[in-house]
């Protein structure tokens, strides 16, 4: 099975779970204070810090919440598994700076992030997606339980040969996924070689995060066309 055909296969059949900060944030997001405001870095900033205060000031209220999401997520692991699924794409999105410090992470998050990759560790296709990704963070996912790592060597500036060092398992990625409408084929398929050229045996052809929602079908086609399909 070729990289693309895996690809799609994984986000098509699979389908994603967001980590239980993640839920927690949006959740967060939708009180009075924040609700109906326009997107912007200093909104969000600002959300951010308050999220952070609520943390320091309320740590029985966060781990409670944490542990329900969690939960809740972990059950319905179990039943995806339950009617066939080999695997899921979870993402996480707080390993970066502006989420907070590596501490931070390591006290509000790590632990429940752990335990739903511990719920799937018996699946033989799930997906580490790493939404956010800075160097400070790489050491913290090295003990979870995920077949396929995935990242975006674009936002982050992290060469694939750097990430080899210190994971194992296959790595998916590679390809440009913010500016992928202006690539060529040619210029798709020297992406996807020189990751797989880093990665090594182990390497999914794709791009490191989604694509553009507004992506044509003659763009989404180029992908196949540079693995030769």
């Amino acid at each position: 099975m070729t990289g693309w055909r895996v690809f799609v296969f994984l986000r098509e059949i699979f389908g994603s779970r967001r980590t239980g900060a993640l839920t927690a944030m949006i959740l967060f997001q939708s009180q009075p204070q924040f609700a109906n405001q326009p997107k912007s870095d200093e909104i969000q900033n600002e959300q951010l810090k308050s999220l952070h205060d609520f943390q320091r000031h309320n740590p029985d209220a966060w781990h409670t919440a944490l542990d329900a999401i969690t939960q809740s997520t972990i059950n319905h692991i179990r039943q995806s598994k339950e009617i066939g699924a080999s695997g899921v794409l979870v993402s996480i999105f707080n390993a970066e700076s502006k989420f907070g410090s590596v501490e931070d992470y390591q006290k509000y998050t790590r632990p429940y992030d752990k335990r739903v990759f511990d719920a799937l560790a018996d699946t033989k296709l799930t997906v580490l997606h790493l939404h956010y990704l800075e160097r400070p963070y790489l050491d913290q996912f090295t003990d979870f339980h995920a077949p396929v790592l995935q990242y975006s060597v674009k936002t982050s500036g992290i060469p694939i040969s750097e990430i080899r060092q210190k994971y194992s398992q296959p790595i998916l990625g590679g390809v440009d996924e913010i500016d992928y409408r202006k690539l060529t084929t040619e210029e798709i398929r020297s992406q996807w070689k020189d990751a797989r050229s880093q990665a090594g045996a182990k390497y999914i052809a794709a791009p490191g995060c989604s694509i553009p929602n507004d992506s044509t079908p003659e763009e989404l086609a180029r992908f196949p066309k540079s693995l030769g399909i």
